[in-house]
């Protein structure tokens, strides 16, 4: 049986390769288009390579940290778990890198087949992010499948530390690109009065096209894989330490082990029949709803094969599968909610921007209510799945929930590159030619992107606090000190709790302060170049986006090293020092901080970004009003909440987690 999710995994690859093949070599003209693609191309390439050498030399890092504390404390050093932890990151990054060879490719066929028909358009481009999509998932879990088989049921904790790591430098490292390219292109003109806005010299704007391949791509991608296989990991490690402690029968603890993989492949077929299916309703010209029917259709099929495999292997569905069902229903609620209180198409963030007339503060204090407001709603979601979970199947079943939450994920990936892609052939459209039909078909396949924007932010934080919740459920289990999951309130937890309340609030500071420093640095490049490029305001130079590229992404990989350090070495050092009980304490302080805060963070943005959105499109003003100038000001602030402290908490909260259970596993041999 463990053969058939790692079928599935190379089928997801072998069929987004095979199409993603095809579409590249399609014949594409060469225009302004292409040239733009170009210099796109040369900034993602700069900053993959940096990327990929910071992530490299991370995985080196933490692997002779692991080696020295084993020695020092006279511990057993799992090469095992090594391996692991280095394939997972590998496995992680490669991908990442392959998407950003590809992404910027397609844009231009694109906007070629949206000359005659939006429907043209719209197929290729569902065609590219279903592939691009399918790619990643298929390589990174066909390397999680392969570890598992190859290695042991526990080695799954070395690949996701391994995913965890990849995806704090793409998940926070492109929020940070992202977020600094972002305010940059829109605060130029504090430096430059003469600088074009939005515009093909401008180094700015091609960065905030890099941007957003980097951040709503990549980024987006490792944090919702790395939930997944989070998930994945829970479920294995309850089955495990339930055997150990012989409260299960071993043929039981192996179709546990089985039984998310078994999800896994599930939806990964249920992707694919999605996909199909939305494919022939957009070559029959329906294209109303297209993506948000796909996903529907995954979900059913989803809920229809986890319920058929729960009864083969003889499992309890009674118990098991209203679990999952809890976590699936769960998905829809909370992208459901989101779109309610961040689409331009609601109330709330209608008065957002109906109230941005009234400048920024206004449309800043209105952001952080409905943030506020909306982290109790969700935090409450949450806590609903994981005790109804709780209530059917004990702790194992708040491990189903998220399974269930994520099962889809093969499809919301695909649908969440969709988005951007969407977004950037427009831009790519209006920067670089001047066709009516094509104008208006790319605007209509945007606005089909908008449909699930609310599948974003929001959702994924909700996947990383469920999936660590579940992880974090099997540390009491995993403390060597004990025999039982009872934990003492004592100092050593106290202080571990303080710690791990404080470390969030620190590294969010951090960032932040990168952040700034960022900014000022990418203003200044693109002034230098205006100043010293000759030619370039007359639109016979090219701009050096090389290196303003380069730039940003040194700067971004430098202004994670501090908080890298406080991510990885606290886990490490009070495991080795202090033992579990402070161990324990830091990932329950952790799940604290980061539940109050990562949903308030999300929605505040999400929704200034959309009433900005909203007033693009000619409502209260349009963008040659003040109302427009006054919601980009707080829309500024929002993107950096919701593309890089949002993402980032996230990430924080399941790479400590994943540590703790890595260092407590450690401890046990």
């Amino acid at each position: 049986m463990i053969l058939i999710p790692l079928a599935c995994a190379g089928l997801t690859l072998l069929i987004g390769t095979g199409i993603l093949w095809s579409l590249h070599r399609l014949p594409v003209e060469k225009n302004k288009t292409t040239e733009l693609e170009a210099f796109i191309s040369e900034g993602l390439g700069s900053f993959g390579k940096r990327t990929l050498s910071a992530i490299i030399q991370s995985l080196i890092y933490v692997t002779i940290v692991l080696m020295l504390a084993a020695l020092a404390f006279h511990k057993t050093f799992s090469w095992i778990q090594i391996s692991a932890f280095l394939a997972g990151g590998l496995f992680t990054t490669s991908s990442a890198y392959f998407s950003l060879k590809f992404s910027p490719k397609m844009v231009p066929l694109i906007i070629k087949h949206s000359k005659n028909y939006v429907h043209e358009g719209l197929l290729t481009l569902f065609q590219a992010s279903t592939a691009i999509g399918l790619f990643i998932v298929g390589w990174v879990f066909l390397g999680l499948i392969a570890t598992f088989i190859i290695l042991g049921s526990r080695a799954v904790i070395g690949y996701g530390l391994g995913m965890s790591l990849a995806a704090f430098f793409l998940r926070i490292g492109g929020g940070l690109f992202k977020t600094t390219t972002d305010i940059g292109s829109d605060n130029i003109h504090a430096l430059e009065k003469n600088v074009p806005n939005f515009d093909t010299r401008n180094p700015a704007s091609i960065l905030d096209l890099t941007g957003d391949y980097i951040g709503d791509i990549i980024g987006f991608s490792s944090d919702l894989l790395s939930s997944f296989a989070f998930v994945i990991i829970a479920c294995i490690l309850f089955a495990d330490t339930l055997l150990a402690r012989h409260t299960i029968q071993a043929d039981t603890a192996l179709k546990l082990q089985q039984l998310p993989l078994q999800i896994l492949a599930i939806g990964l077929i249920a992707s694919l029949i999605g996909i199909y299916i939305s494919t022939v309703r957009i070559k029959l010209k329906v294209i109303h709803n297209i993506l948000l029917e796909s996903l529907y259709i995954t979900i059913l099929l989803c809920g229809m094969g986890t319920l058929f495999i729960l009864r083969y292997f003889g499992l309890d569905s009674s118990a098991l599968f209203p679990a999952y069902l809890l976590g699936l229903f769960g998905a829809i609620l909370i992208g459901f909610s989101s779109e309610v209180l961040t689409s331009s198409k609601f109330s709330p963030t209608k008065k957002i921007a109906a109230q941005a007339e009234y400048g920024p503060v206004i449309s800043l204090f209105n952001g952080l209510s409905l943030g506020l407001r909306s982290n109790g709603l969700f935090t409450c979601y949450i806590l609903l799945m994981a005790a109804g979970a709780f209530y059917f199947s004990g702790v194992y079943g708040i491990a189903i929930a998220a399974m269930g939450m994520l099962s889809a994920t093969p499809i919301i990936l695909s649908i969440n590159i969709f988005t951007p892609l969407a977004a950037n052939t427009q831009k790519m459209q209006q920067l670089t030619l001047d066709h009516q039909t094509t104008n208006k078909n790319t605007k209509k396949i945007n606005e089909i992107g908008h449909t699930t924007a609310a599948i974003g932010n929001g959702f994924a934080a909700g996947a990383a606090i469920l999936a660590s919740t579940s992880l974090l459920f099997t540390i009491p289990l995993l403390n060597p000190a004990e025999n039982s999951p009872q934990l003492m309130i004592n100092l050593s937890l106290l202080t571990g709790l303080c710690l791990g309340v404080s470390l969030p609030f620190i590294f969010s500071g951090y960032l932040l302060k990168g952040l700034t420093g960022n900014i000022l640095g990418m203003l200044k490049e693109v002034s230098r170049q205006f100043k010293e490029i000759p030619y370039l305001h007359e639109n016979k130079g090219r701009p050096d986006i090389i290196k303003a590229s380069d730039d940003q992404a040194r700067m971004t990989m430098d202004s994670l090293i501090i908080p890298g350090l406080l991510m990885v070495l606290p886990p490490i050092l009070i495991g080795y020092i202090f033992g579990a009980q402070m161990l324990i304490g830091l990932g329950l302080g952790t799940a604290l901080a980061c539940f109050s805060q990562s949903f308030f963070w999300a929605n505040m943005g999400d929704a200034l970004h959309n009433a900005k959105h909203d007033i693009e499109n000619g409502h209260f003003g349009g963008k040659n009003s003040p109302t427009y100038t006054h919601i980009t000001i707080a829309n500024n602030i929002g993107d950096g909440f919701k593309d890089l402290l949002s993402p980032a908490l996230n990430t924080w909260l399941k790479s400590v987690t994943i540590i703790i259970v890595l260092v407590l596993s450690l401890l046990a041999l």
